[in-house]
């Protein structure tokens, strides 16, 4: 027997708002049978009256009145009586539908009840014919070591005795069924060390791919590490480049002030007019110079 379907919350919430639209009340049978029945009615029941729940809370009028005039109060607990006897009304169907909804739940946990019991007179059966085999394995397999005793036997007797051969050859001939049902199971035995073999292969192979895996995820750690080094060395390398090229900077700041100053007072002395050219030549050197100054 398959297993049950399982239903979702969203499924029964589309199911209710699909039938509302439609001006058809939603029960319990009518949301299971839009559903294809599928899963169990109490399953259906809990989720629907969950979503149902959901709905009154949603329209829920204000809870207090206090703020408003006596006469409209009056007349709005009019209406509520009113709301009330119809409300009564609808709760009295509905405790209708829900006796009605319950004798359904009823019939389908008999239903499901049935289907567990035949489910575990089933599971009864096979552990029964479980057992069954296990007993005949076991019998087979005393079977086959009492006729490999016999068939030591009788050879012994064979050679030992050739008068008995007519007894012997009848009993070879019960014992070379025995020797077929031998040989069948030391085929199946072979076949089963084959398959445990390749079994052993494959882990083996496996394992080899593992540690495999696990060298390369070691060889790239150590690759990541030594990556994260020479980043560092390089970030150091470009502070320690940044400080020199501070420093340049202001030696070059320095320098340009005093040629600066140099350049004033040669203006100054007297004669300056053909030393200046001279004077102004070195400048432009030093200028160009820049770093080697």
């Amino acid at each position: 027997m398959g297993r049950r379907a399982v239903i979702a919350y969203e499924q029964v919430k589309a199911v209710v708002d699909a039938l509302r639209v439609e001006g058809v009340k939603p029960t319990i049978d009518r949301i299971w049978e839009a559903l294809d029945k599928a899963g169990s009615k109490g399953t259906v029941h809990k989720l629907a009256k969950q979503y149902f729940a959901e709905l009154e809370d949603a329209d829920k009028p204000p809870e207090s009145l206090r703020l408003l005039p006596p006469d409209v109060q009056q007349v709005i607990l009019a209406f509520a009586d009113q709301m009330a006897a119809s409300a009564r009304e609808k709760i009295a169907d509905e405790l209708l539908e829900c006796r009605q909804e319950a004798a359904s739940m009823a019939d389908d946990n008999e239903r499901l009840t049935a289907e567990l019991d035949d489910l575990r007179t089933q599971l009864a059966q096979a552990a029964s014919g479980k057992a069954a085999a296990d007993g005949r394995t076991e019998q087979l397999v005393s079977e086959l070591a009492a006729a490999r005793e016999e068939i030591g036997a009788e050879r012994a007797a064979a050679e030992q005795a050739r008068t008995a051969l007519a007894k012997a050859e009848q009993r070879l001939e019960t014992a070379r069924a025995l020797e077929d049902e031998l040989r069948q199971a030391w085929v199946e035995r072979d076949a089963q060390r084959e398959g445990r073999m390749e079994a052993e292969r494959t882990a083996a192979v496996l394992n080899a791919q593992h540690e495999q895996y696990e060298e390369r995820v070691h060889d790239l750690r150590a690759s990541l590490a030594s990556m994260r080094d020479a980043c560092a060395r390089h970030e150091a390398k470009s502070g320690e480049l940044a400080e020199a090229l501070a420093v340049e900077r202001q030696a070059r700041a320095v320098a340009e002030r005093d040629l600066a100053v140099l350049a004033a007072v040669q203006a100054e002395r007297p004669g300056a007019g053909r030393k200046s050219k001279r004077g102004q030549g070195q400048q432009g050197t030093l200028w160009h110079g820049g770093g080697e100054t």
